[in-house]
C-alpha cells in the first residue's frame, strides 16, 4: 500500500479529516515512521483498535497508541540482536537510526560491551525508553556507526543487511583518509 492510498483508505473507512493540515500532519507522521510495506498491517491494527463509530479519522495520538506495543517489540528485537552480535573490538553499523540513537543514549557500544550483569536489566529498560522516544521524535543521523576498539573496519551489521550494505557503501573510506593524513602536522594558531 502506498502512503496516499493509506490516507485514502483511512478517510474512506472513517470519514474525511476536518482540515488538510491535519491530514498532512498524519501523513508526515506515517511517512517518518513506517515503510510502505508496513502500511497494510498498520491499517488493519487501526481498524481493529479504533472504532468507526466516532466518525472521525484517527489522529497522530491514536495511531501512535495503536502501535506502541509494536514499538516495544521492535526495541526488544533490536536489543536482542545487539546483545547477540556485539563485540567491543568490532564496529557496529546500524540500519535503523532509532537503534543507533538509543544505543548512543545509553552510553555507546564500548560501554554496552563492558556492562555489568547486575546492570543489564536497567540498561535494557533505558534502551527501550530511548528507542520509543526516538520513534516518536525521529533524529537525522548522518553516520550510524559506532567504532569498536579494533578501529574502523569489520562492521557488524545491526538490522537489515541490505540497508547496512547501502549505508556502508555511502560511508567515506576512513582508513584511506587516515592513511593519507597521518603525516599532516597541525599548524599552530599563533603562527
Amino acid at each position: 500500500m502506498k502512503y496516499d492510498k493509506f490516507i485514502s483508505a483511512i478517510e474512506l473507512y472513517y470519514g474525511n479529516y476536518d482540515s488538510n493540515e491535519k491530514k498532512e500532519m498524519v501523513l508526515e507522521f506515517i511517512m517518518k515512521r513506517f515503510k510502505e510495506s508496513d502500511l497494510s498491517d498498520l491499517f488493519q491494527k487501526i481498524v481493529l483498535s479504533y472504532s468507526s463509530q466516532y466518525k472521525a479519522p484517527p489522529d497522530i495520538a491514536v495511531i501512535a497508541d495503536t502501535v506502541s506495543d509494536d514499538i516495544e517489540a521492535q526495541a526488544m528485537s533490536a536489543w536482542n540482536e545487539i546483545k547477540k552480535k556485539s563485540n567491543p573490538y568490532k564496529s557496529l553499523l546500524f540500519a535503523d537510526p532509532r537503534v543507533y540513537m538509543a544505543m548512543k543514549s545509553i552510553g555507546g557500544h564500548i560501554a554496552f560491551s563492558l556492562r555489568e550483569r547486575e546492570e543489564e536489566h536497567w540498561i535494557q529498560k533505558r534502551f527501550i525508553q530511548f528507542f520509543i522516544m526516538y520513534t516518536k521524535n525521529p533524529q537525522n543521523v548522518a553516520k550510524p556507526v559506532m567504532y569498536g576498539l579494533g578501529g574502523h573496519c569489520n562492521y557488524v551489521y545491526i538490522g537489515n543487511d541490505e540497508e547496512c550494505k547501502q549505508i556502508e557503501a555511502a560511508l567515506p573510506d576512513e582508513a584511506l583518509i587516515e592513511k593519507l593524513t597521518k603525516d599532516f602536522k597541525r599548524i599552530p594558531e599563533n603562527a
